[in-house]
């Protein structure tokens, strides 16, 4: 259901009523828009850094710059480049759900990757399927304990190929040329 009305803390209050100066100043229909477009974009602004320094306080500094800051981490879990169930703890913990891709990748050769949907979690564990017939679904090969773990999009699947092009044809000119070469050669200084 949208939202009719928004009241900063400034005291300011937006609305989707129709625009009038005498009777709904903050109406934003109606040519509102263009004239309180800029006010309600600083009210948020205001509201946005209110936030941002209430959580770096003491109290609240850490679990924001965790929030915040983390968007991968690593995992030490050995596994095999391969297709079906991965199981593989976090270093870190991350706001990963089930529903969510992620990228797996060899932190010393990246090149060697698996993208898989998280299918459970329990705790720092996540449960990582990686769908079989899908080939960008991973890359490279071997097993590794040295994996990036962060959230992606899911894979795409692998395009047709190109069409092939002409056969080449035969150069009567060129053929007859490598059938002298050898006379040619005798005399070539």
């Amino acid at each position: 259901m949208p939202v009719d009305s928004v009241t900063y803390p400034s005291g300011n209050s937006y609305n989707r009523r129709n625009f009038d100066p005498a009777t709904n100043p903050r109406g934003l229909a109606n040519g509102g828009t263009d004239t309180l477009w800029l006010d309600m974009c600083q009210d948020q602004i205001d509201v946005a850094a209110a936030a941002v320094e209430a959580a770096t306080t003491a109290t609240g500094a850490a679990a924001v710059a965790q929030a915040f800051a983390v968007t991968s981490t690593t995992s030490a879990s050995v596994l095999t480049i391969g297709t079906g169930p991965k199981t593989a703890v976090m270093a870190d913990p991350l706001p990963l759900i089930p529903g969510t891709w992620v990228t797996l990748s060899s932190s010393s050769a990246p090149v060697n990757f698996m993208i898989g949907l998280i299918s459970s979690r329990d705790g720092l564990t996540l449960n990582i399927t990686v769908p079989a017939g899908l080939a960008s679904a991973i890359g490279g090969a071997g097993t590794y304990g040295d994996w990036r773990i962060q959230s992606c999009g899911a894979p795409g699947a692998t395009g047709s190929i190109g069409p092939t092009g002409p056969a080449l044809r035969a150069d009567p000119a060129g053929q007859a040329l490598l059938a002298n070469l050898s006379r040619i050669q005798a005399y070539l200084p």
